[in-house]
């Protein structure tokens, strides 16, 4: 019992506040918490009326009546009514518990929008997908992680094979605890602050703040960031004392906060995919604002803090030795200190009413559930498809990363506010989905900033995997390329091979599947590096280089990495060579090794003719 009430005293007045109003349905864990808890007092309760005697004066009727009101009864809480009717089978038409685990790798934005659509009748597969709204962004950057997957390559560099495979696996995954655990940590501050994470970056994360005035949701999105530095920090530290963050560097979490014009596109929708992004002038605030901010920093825009003036903000203005970026002035950001007022947040956040909607939510046709899976990675449909669980699709494995930037004909970034724009952009990403449909590569993420149109391709993925998964990398960035030059649109590509770890990072509130690792940090370095053509690593050549012809480009240095690296460009001609594309899934052949397979094919022959001759001398 003492277990109990201290579990109860634990939860937030929000979480209260959930619980009460049977809004707060983050996991079917925290909901099967509820009905266990439920029936617990129930249970308490008859327990003491048959045996008074017992409990005189005992504590237990008091935690007894403490349970009680916190857990909702049916009669209060019609939604948690509806949640229990589908947890038993019982409901008709409601989303499944699939759409329940689609939605959190889904925006609540996007949700609410699907609702809408749904409840007006209109159509949700239409795309593009173009609105502007008013609203703040938070820009939230983990620093380190980039230096500290590239100081593994470094430091395991001269091992054999298969011991550098070990000990890259064993880092990998001591660096993917820590980091998913500061993402789980901060999604719970944004989901308490009514914020909403749009995009995963591999070590960062995009989210969008809206309410009733741009004024509210700037001051949300200011006082979630001090509470995720806060919070973070004091996770890095706990971690560290407890011997988890034994890492070769430490982790610091850095912010950045705009506020403004939103433009909020939708793009795809064929291939059962669609891409979500935001962009605009509160996006650049964000991102400029982000690479501003040091360690433990949260910087803010000029446009930012005159909106939090009535929370008495504490701020300092950055000074001008470290305005590195061009065309940016000093008095334009602020380091946010701290908040004299904290601000107004709802009972019922965005992402916690949208749950309930969702149960409430008639999907007899299938319609909201479809639009959702449009944003889940195929290898997580088809884990769910196929009644699996989507840890399932969670290992450490050698997949080939693509990043391609888009630019108009001079090789510069598109400009959104033009209507054009958007059209253009969707006629890319279909002709880009067309090419990757063959090629059976994934898009893993899809930004926009001011240095470009930015899209993170896999090909790899668990279920989707193939042994010649470079070749197929390089012939879709030459094909992707020739195809977007038909509609005059200009691209970068980078691509590099090596074992990441493909996994969630997030938490039941908001999910993503990705891969994290050196091998996608050197893929955005070569596509920065790229000048209208196609770079890539040593092991992509290697692998591909009976297929395509490569040029040997003089070794370059990029980011992160202490000595230079080797680059080569393939020939993007019709001269190149080319062989068949191994099958997604070759039951008859072990794919690749025909040297070796004629090598067993000799030995079992020799092996056979021996043993003939062997028998007959007995004969």
């Amino acid at each position: 019992m003492p277990s109990i009430a201290k579990c109860l005293d634990s939860l937030s007045e929000l979480e209260r506040k959930g619980w009460n109003n049977g809004a707060y349905y983050s996991s079917f864990e925290d909901f099967h918490m509820v009905l266990v808890l439920r029936a617990l007092s129930a249970e308490v309760s008859s327990f003491m009326e048959t045996r008074p005697d017992l409990y005189a004066g005992d504590k237990l009727p008091a935690i007894a009546d403490k349970i009680t009101s916190i857990v909702p009864t049916s009669s209060a809480s019609s939604a948690f009514d509806r949640l229990e009717e589908e947890a038993t089978g019982h409901s008709k038409g409601e989303l499944s518990e699939e759409a329940h685990l689609f939605a959190k790798f889904t925006c609540t934005y996007k949700i609410e929008d699907f609702l809408k659509n749904e409840a007006g009748g209109n159509n949700t597969s239409t795309f593009p997908q173009n609105e502007v709204i008013q609203a703040a962004l938070v820009f939230s950057d983990l620093s380190g992680f980039s230096k500290l997957c590239e100081s593994y390559v470094e430091k395991y560099a001269g091992l054999p094979h298969a011991a550098q495979a070990q000990a890259m696996s064993q880092a990998s995954e001591k660096l993917n605890v820590v980091v998913n655990s500061v993402f789980e940590l901060q999604i719970k501050m944004v989901d308490e602050y009514d914020g909403d994470v749009v995009n995963f970056a591999g070590d960062a994360m995009f989210v969008l703040f809206r309410a009733d005035t741009p004024q509210i949701a700037a001051q949300r999105a200011a006082a979630c960031s001090l509470a995720m530095l806060a919070e973070t920090q004091k996770r890095l530290k706990a971690m560290e004392e407890q011997g988890v963050d034994a890492l070769d560097t430490q982790l610091f979490l850095h912010i950045g906060v705009g506020a403004g014009t939103v433009r909020c596109m939708t793009f795809g929708g064929q291939y059962d995919k669609a891409e979500f992004v935001v962009a605009g002038p509160a996006l650049t605030q964000a991102k400029d604002c982000g690479e501003l901010a040091k360690s433990g920093e949260a910087i803010i825009s000029r446009a930012v803090l005159d909106m939090l003036m009535p929370l008495k903000p504490k701020s300092k203005r950055v000074g001008s030795e470290r305005m590195n970026v061009d065309d940016l002035e000093a008095d334009e950001f602020y380091v946010l200190q701290d908040l004299g007022q904290q601000p107004v947040l709802p009972k019922i956040t965005k992402r916690q009413q949208a749950w309930m909607s969702l149960s409430q939510c008639d999907n007899s046709n299938g319609v909201v559930e479809e639009a959702m899976r449009r944003f889940v990675p195929h290898s997580i449909s088809a884990c769910v498809d196929s009644g699996q669980s989507p840890k399932e699709a969670e290992e450490y494995r050698r997949v080939t990363i693509m990043f391609i930037r888009l630019l108009d004909m001079e090789c510069e970034p598109f400009q959104y506010s033009k209507a054009e724009t958007v059209l253009l952009v969707q006629q890319c990403i279909l002709e880009i989905y067309s090419i990757l449909h063959r090629y059976e590569g994934t898009v893993s993420r899809f930004q926009i900033d001011d240095k470009g149109t930015v899209l993170k391709i896999v090909f790899g993925f668990p279920l989707m995997a193939h042994e010649d998964d470079p070749v197929r990398a390089v012939h879709a960035g030459i094909e992707i390329r020739k195809n977007l030059k038909k509609i005059n649109v200009q691209s970068c590509v980078g691509i590099a091979t090596g074992h990441t770890i493909c996994g969630l990072v997030g938490n039941e509130v908001r999910m993503e599947y990705t891969a994290v690792g050196s091998a996608v940090i050197l893929a955005a370095r070569l596509m920065q590096n790229a000048n209208c053509c196609i770079l890539v690593n040593t092991d992509t050549r290697k692998a591909s280089c009976g297929s395509v012809v490569f040029e040997k480009i003089c070794s370059i240095k990029v980011k992160g990495r202490d000595s230079k690296v080797p680059v080569y460009r393939p020939v993007e001609s019709e001269k190149r060579i080319t062989k068949k594309l191994a099958p997604l899934r070759d039951m008859e052949n072990i794919l690749g090794r025909d040297k070796e397979n004629e090598m067993l094919r000799n030995e079992i022959d020799e092996y056979l003719s021996a043993w003939e001759l062997k028998r007959s001398q007995f004969v």
